[in-house]
């Protein structure tokens, strides 16, 4: 199996409320094989009352923000929240992740 990336995520959550939104800062480091290469991306998966109510999907150069609702799925109140750093494979595998509180 090739050497995998590392990398560490953290979140400002001062902006984290609904309609709010998360920014991400983030340190990434590949293997030393330039044919492994893999881009980082950020997931934010947000839960209400344990249901996935907005997932995104950012692929990161410089640290970078998402919104925090409205969706389809959730249309106002507090939620549970997680942003985790990965990269594509034949998934999406996960360095690293941090969760936090969406606010009203």
């Amino acid at each position: 199996m090739p050497p995998r990336p590392k990398g560490t995520i953290t979140v400002d959550t001062t902006n984290a409320h609904f309609g709010g939104y998360v920014t991400y800062a983030f340190t990434w480091s590949e293997p030393d094989d330039p044919s492994n290469f893999r881009d980082p991306w950020a997931r934010l998966s947000v839960y209400q009352d344990g249901e996935l109510v907005q997932q995104t999907y950012s692929a990161l150069r410089v640290d970078a923000s998402d919104p925090l609702g409205p969706t389809p799925s959730w249309s106002g109140g507090g939620a549970d929240a997680k942003v985790e750093l990965g990269y594509w494979g034949r998934r999406f595998m996960v360095v690293d992740g941090a969760t936090f509180v969406v606010g009203i």
